[in-house]
């Protein structure tokens, strides 16, 4: 039984890269052996590419009726290493949305009524149906509404203006960004 175990340990070790004398590396061929994870038939799948992702913040936790709008920025919305079938479609949709011409797009949208004490919900789809201009400040500002007073359109406009302005500093001052 020891020798299937190192075997098992030797071939994942072969397939994995990881030295089974280093301490920790041990300690995970272990565990993977003694949950019978070390068969050699057991395809492990190699990552070829280092990747970095932003990891948010609930910023709407504790929040009663939390009200979000998701808006893809920029008018190019494809990844370096994307493949040409992947950028061709990201910039037809860029072309037939409000991307092109106003470099943002509304992905999604949730708003809490006063009124009739209900979400309204708004995808992807929605967004992509939008066109620059009326119907677009018209989405935005039921976003601001709170289904109530028309004045909770205008009620936070001064500050989200000193927040974007806030926010197009911080992007000119990267050096690996653009911002037009």
């Amino acid at each position: 039984m020891l020798d299937d175990q190192n075997d098992n340990i030797e071939t994942y070790e072969s397939q994995t890269g990881l030295d089974a004398d280093s301490p920790s590396n041990s300690n995970i061929l272990s565990t993977l052996n003694s949950l019978g994870l070390n068969s050699p038939s057991l395809k492990l799948r190699k990552h070829t590419r280092f990747e970095r992702f932003i990891l948010l913040e609930d910023l709407t936790s504790g929040m009663k009726h939390p009200c979000v709008l998701d808006l893809k920025m920029g008018t190019r919305q494809y990844g370096v290493e994307a493949k040409v079938t992947k950028m061709n479609s990201q910039r037809k949709k860029c072309r037939q949305t409000t991307s092109r011409r106003l470099g943002t797009r509304i992905c999604g949208m949730q708003v809490w009524d006063s009124r009739t004490d209900l979400y309204i919900n708004r995808d992807k789809y929605f967004g992509r149906g939008i066109r620059a201009g009326e119907e677009f400040v018209r989405s935005l500002a039921r976003f601001l509404y709170d289904g109530i007073s028309i004045w909770s359109i205008v009620r936070f406009l001064p500050k989200l203006i000193q927040d974007l302005m806030e926010l197009e500093k911080t992007f000119k001052k990267l050096n690996n960004y653009r911002f037009v």
